[in-house]
């Protein structure tokens, strides 16, 4: 005899956090996006890795930027490399409890780029990798598309040169 039931998968919900200021050509580790994660209340969920697309509105190349980082709750939990408007970090245990909300930060250097910008968006739920705890299934995303989708503008300083007709009133001879 046999009987069947369903369980319900956890839920990672995605959103943004906030305005960003604005990043300065040759900063070390810019804010480039800030979003939330917040859990159901089903069950823990094992985060494997999250994938984010520089999306189209973003002006800026590949090559602008290097030393990706991602933050959880202002600790580093991943790096990676933007390849082909694509950035993946990779993850082993990182777990966020259930019924909770987690703030994360993705972090570049920024080498090139003045006066672009830059937007990143989780494109499908398909970059997001992650598994409930306690049943072990692939866990669901709702607000991916358009998380965490705030553009940050890249600026550099400026020079000024004044010329100045300053009166001579010493001579010098040597």
């Amino acid at each position: 005899l046999f009987k069947t039931s369903t369980t319900s998968a956890g839920t990672l919900t995605f959103s943004t956090d906030g305005s960003l200021a604005d990043a300065k050509l040759g900063q070390v580790g810019a804010i480039l996006a800030k979003f939330k994660v917040a859990t159901d209340g089903v069950e823990d969920i094992t985060l494997k890795s999250m994938t984010f697309k520089k999306d189209a509105v973003s002006t800026s190349q590949d090559s602008d930027f290097t030393n990706f980082k991602l933050y959880l709750n202002g600790s580093q939990v991943s790096s990676g490399t933007l390849v082909n408007k694509y950035v993946t970090f990779p993850m082993n245990t990182t777990i966020l409890k259930n019924k909770s909300d987690q703030k994360f930060e993705i972090r570049a250097d920024i080498i090139g780029g003045a006066s672009k910008t830059v937007r990143f968006v989780i494109d499908s739920s398909t970059d997001i990798t992650a598994n409930g705890s306690q049943y072990l299934y692939g866990a669901n995303t709702s607000g991916t598309g358009t998380a965490p989708a705030t553009t940050v503008n890249i600026t550099a300083g400026a020079v000024s040169l004044v010329r100045e007709d300053a009166a001579i009133d010493k001579v010098i001879s040597t």
